[in-house]
């Protein structure tokens, strides 16, 4: 891509240095009045084609502002394939002064359904990308909505939630003494019940499925925004509940629960959305 950038930088210096030359070479003419009533055709190609050029440089800016890093792609392909067909026109209208009006009108022609023909498949391709990320869109919304809503229904899920809920009081932090004693009675007394899980385990649970939403959000499979509506309040709590365990976890692996630590810190200071705590 940046070999690109500097072709597009290199045709555009030189259109520019062709037009200068050309006003140039006019001013300097004996009179500048009669020149200019002499060749202002040439003026006036002049001026279309400076025009022509800063539309498409403002326009290029516009884009990507607006637009896609996919999109951004396309904007500036098209740029260089409309600046390279200028030059090329150029160039021929020079090298075919002695052709006549109807040689340099056929090439005029000819440039002109190059540009509109670049022009048709640029917005066909910008047609089609948006078309696509419409579809994505859609389809991470549907997604998401099939992840809450198993969510909801997983038994697994309220079986642990449940669990979590009756060893821990609302609204205050697990402990680290109690926690370190959760996880020693955990592990002497090994697997509890299909129906009545551990405590230790029920925090683990919920805190591994969280991190498994937030690795799937930061992998851009989930919706964001669908999700922060759902389910901030809930991961956020949880987090402050259980940051004992996390750090627990991450003494043993760095890197433990990493996904789910950033997304509640970035959603922590999002105060779009209030939530209880």
């Amino acid at each position: 891509m940046n070999s690109l950038r500097i072709l597009t930088g290199f045709i555009l210096v030189v259109l520019l240095v062709w037009a200068l030359e050309q006003w140039v070479t006019l001013s300097n003419s004996a009179a500048l009045a009669p020149a200019l009533s002499k060749h202002w055709v040439h003026v006036a190609v002049i001026g279309v084609w400076v025009g022509a050029i800063g539309a498409v440089l403002v326009g290029l800016v516009f884009l990507r502002i607006h637009s896609t890093k996919a999109a951004n792609t396309h904007v500036e392909n098209y740029v260089t394939a409309v600046l390279f067909t200028i030059l090329v026109g150029i160039l021929l209208l020079d090298y075919t002064k002695e052709a006549g009006p109807i040689g340099q009108a056929t090439i005029y022609a000819a440039m002109m359904a190059t540009i509109g023909w670049l022009t048709s498949a640029f917005l066909s391709v910008r047609n089609q990308i948006e078309q696509n990320r419409i579809l994505r869109d859609l389809s991470r919304k549907q997604h998401t909505l099939n992840v809450l809503l198993q969510m909801r229904e997983s038994a697994e899920f309220n079986k642990h939630r449940y669990a979590y809920a009756k060893a821990f009081p609302r609204n205050s932090s697990i402990a680290p003494d109690h926690l370190y004693h959760l996880k020693q009675e955990a592990e002497n007394n090994g697997q509890n019940s299909f129906d009545d899980p551990h405590p230790y385990d029920a925090l683990r649970y919920l805190a591994n499925y969280f991190e498994f939403l937030a690795v799937a959000l930061r992998a851009n499979d989930l919706d964001e925004s669908l999700l922060k509506k759902s389910l901030r309040g809930v991961m956020v709590n949880f987090h402050s509940r259980a940051n004992a365990f996390i750090k627990l976890n991450q003494e043993e692996e760095q890197r433990a629960y990493e996904h789910f630590c950033h997304v509640v810190e970035q959603w922590r200071n999002d105060k779009s959305i209030e939530f209880s705590t």
